[in-house]
């Protein structure tokens, strides 16, 4: 070795690298082969130079006598895409599990998004690999399920799009420099913890409940922030800022802004948690079926009845924001003094029209936002989360979890069973006798 050799140089580093990763590959190669199954799982992404790419991972189950089964989810490579047809998708996929000599049986699931491309029946990736690989059972990540329940409740539902994209302007206008350091300045007066708007992220929509509680928490300064920049000495130098803080402050100060956010803020608080679970290292997939049929539970009762306690609550923001709940022309919004926090006038002295009035405005946006959105929430997590993929993560459930009410019932496996009963050379009637068996004992 000349003592003069760094190994600095792109050549070198890139064949390190490439000798690194190789030795990586073999090592999955032996974990998976000891393993005797493993699944595929596929996503596309953007590099930095905005290039399509996509990334091939496996996941297995390794066994080791001290600890039992260990889950591994193992990176495998990157891959330019340079063709986003399902052939070209599928053949680099072929060739780079190909790599590890694995048996076209030891692959049983196939893991990706809900794209026509990938999980196309006929002719997507999931339908051509599984000519190559008979046993992998085609499954939708079913985090990314949940995602794209929320997609398509948003574009069902016209106005709880709106909403969100209403919400963006806000917190596009909220981290302009000057506008955030007067929202931070109300906080600060207020003596109350600083937050700050969260963007919004348009692949993880259940993130959005984060938004949307710190939007409820902060939504007087919000208002204020928006009127100060109305007419403000610093805003009249920029009537462009002056525009967009009107046209904001017309949307956000209004009864229906208040009701998509209180909506929303339910459905969102439920899929958060649901999401968590989903994703979870040690998750579970009886106590994941159990929140799914929740949630949908949840929705249902919801709208039944829990309308009543959502004006509630949207009644008692519009009061402390000075927000009408009776239609009525548009007017600037009180600024808060300390007169304020006295009683100077005697209560309860709306006139019988204007209180009939606002209980029709509000029915009103319950026939018009509250029940399109709970049951376009519903219809969406019915259909996303079929009794078919219910059925089969019960079947594992009730394979793999001890704990579970339904381990070793046949009934809970038998749609699992039936996916792999040609290709293992299953006898189900054998199978059948000895898990009822292994239940006496």
């Amino acid at each position: 070795m000349p003592l003069n050799a760094t190994y600095l140089s792109a050549e070198i580093q890139n064949e390190l690298l490439n000798v690194t990763a190789e030795i990586i590959r073999e090592q999955i190669a032996e974990e998976v082969n000891s393993a005797g199954l493993a699944t595929i799982i596929v996503d596309e992404s953007k590099d930095v130079s905005k290039k399509e790419q996509i990334s091939i991972c496996l996941r297995y189950a390794e066994y080791k006598e001290a600890e039992g089964h260990i889950l591994h989810e193992e990176f495998l490579d990157f891959h330019e895409a340079d063709d986003l047809d399902a052939k070209s998708l599928s053949n680099q996929i072929v060739r780079e599990v190909g790599k590890l000599g694995l048996r076209k049986f030891d692959i049983v699931g196939q893991c990706y998004d809900g794209a026509s491309v990938m999980s196309g029946h006929l002719s997507g990736v999931q339908a051509r690999l599984k000519e190559h690989f008979p046993n992998a059972q085609y499954v939708h990540c079913h985090a990314h399920r949940l995602n794209l329940v929320l997609v398509d409740m948003c574009k069902n539902v016209s106005s709880a799009g709106e909403f969100f994209v209403l919400l963006e302007a806000l917190y596009v206008f909220m981290t302009r420099s000057l506008v955030h350091k007067v929202f931070v300045d109300y906080q600060q007066r207020a003596k109350c913890r600083v937050k700050e708007l969260v963007r919004l992220s348009d692949t993880r929509w259940v993130c959005r409940y984060q938004s949307l509680s710190t939007l409820k928490t902060r939504y007087s300064y919000i208002l204020e922030v928006l009127e100060h920049f109305c007419d403000s000495q610093e805003s009249k130098r920029d009537p462009k800022l002056v525009v967009e803080a009107r046209g904001l402050l017309n949307q956000a100060m209004s009864v229906s802004f208040v009701t998509h956010l209180e909506v929303l803020m339910t459905l969102l608080s439920h899929s958060q948690a649901l999401s968590e679970t989903l994703q979870a290292n040690d998750a579970n997939l009886g106590n994941a079926v159990t929140m799914i049929n929740s949630v949908i539970s949840i929705a249902e009762e919801t709208r039944a009845s829990g309308w009543p306690d959502l004006v509630q609550d949207i009644t008692r923001i519009c009061e402390d924001n000075n927000i009408p709940t009776v239609p009525q022309p548009k007017r600037r919004r009180k600024q808060r003094t300390f007169d304020d926090s006295f009683l100077m006038a005697s209560t309860g002295h709306r006139s019988q029209s204007e209180a009939e009035s606002s209980a029709e405005f509000l029915d009103d946006l319950r026939v018009n936002t509250f029940l399109p959105i709970l049951d376009a929430f519903k219809s969406e997590m019915t259909r996303r989360f079929s009794a078919s993929n219910i059925a089969i993560m019960q079947g594992v459930d009730a394979l793999l979890t001890p704990s579970s009410v339904n381990f070793l019932k046949f009934s809970a496996v038998e749609p699992f069973v039936e996916l792999y009963t040609d290709s293992l050379d299953v006898d189900v009637q054998l199978l059948k006798a000895e898990m009822i068996m292994a239940r006496q004992n």
